[in-house]
């Protein structure tokens, strides 16, 4: 292709620098198939056809900030594509992975249905009757798992063939069919992804998974359901150190407070994601712990 018609790196005139546009790099190069390469490869080669579309149209390279938010974007693609895939392909018909936007656009628990909602709606009437200002400051999960025959079988999720706009598009708007339509326990786990994990993001990770883990916690309880477990996994793209490891064992504040509940981690398991098999073996992992 000419690079120097390509959309993956533009000039934004308001601020006069290269601007990456992931969606369109990932279209440029997996448009009409999917990748091939593993997915740090794939990663490394997302990453070159931005600097070769840069000095195509003269342009800066992009920061390093701008190439790791980039990066971010692409591996949460890859990883669901082929998560997406993977339960297609083994006829799996009442379990689906799926994409989320952040917090800002979409609060996941707009998926509870009405009752669930006006739950967590007490919830947070109740906090605020106090006199310490006090919220629920929640994050999304990069990724949720439905479990649901009934509500799947009716949207007939299609398996994806290639990563260009429009199934980007088909996978990242996927969760507005289950807005206001989930049962509180048909979301079944989340998964949280980096493409790093840094001091900070691992505080991130653990404050994601106690306050999903609360809320089911909640939910629970007034349900009158004590099986139901929620689990939360991460997984990155870089191998995890034992400083990492360590911080990720950090218990669910909601299991060390109550003295009748078992001990629970925040983050139940971690993986390293260098291949798309690597995908389908934390999925696999995933579907048999929540089929127990």
């Amino acid at each position: 292709m000419n690079l120097t018609f390509s959309e993956a790196f533009i000039l934004n005139s308001a601020t006069g620098k290269g601007q990456i546009v992931p969606s369109h790099a990932l279209d440029d190069l997996y448009g009409a198939s999917l990748p091939q390469l593993p997915i740090v490869a794939t990663l490394e080669q997302l990453t070159k056809h931005i600097s070769d579309v840069a000095n195509a149209k003269g342009l800066a390279l992009p920061s390093r900030e701008a190439l790791s938010n980039a990066r971010g974007t692409w591996f949460e693609t890859l990883v669901v594509a082929s998560a997406w895939n993977y339960i297609i392909n083994l006829g799996i018909t009442d379990t689906l992975v799926v994409q989320l936007p952040n917090v800002q656009r979409f609060d996941f628990r707009n998926l509870f249905d009405q009752s669930s909602q006006s739950m967590l709606d007490d919830l947070e009437r109740s906090l605020r009757r106090h006199e310490v200002d006090v919220e629920m400051v929640t994050s999304n999960p990069d990724l949720i798992v439905i479990k649901s025959k009934d509500m799947l079988s009716r949207l007939a999720p299609r398996k994806i063939a290639n990563l260009s706009l429009a199934n980007q598009h088909y996978l990242s708007g996927f969760y507005e069919n289950l807005r206001t339509k989930c049962p509180w326990d048909s979301i079944v786990a989340g998964i949280g992804l980096k493409t790093s994990v840094r001091p900070d993001r691992r505080l991130q990770l653990v404050h994601e998974g106690n306050i999903l883990k609360s809320t089911f916690a909640h939910l629970k309880m007034r349900h009158w359901n004590r099986d139901f477990r929620f689990l939360y996994v991460v997984a990155s793209s870089e191998k995890f150190n034992d400083a990492d490891k360590k911080a990720l064992k950090t218990a669910a504040t909601h299991t060390i407070v109550n003295v009748d509940a078992t001990p629970e981690r925040s983050v139940d398991e971690l993986y390293w994601l260098t291949e798309f098999e690597d995908v389908e073996r934390m999925l696999g992992d995933v579907i048999t712990t929540i089929n127990r």
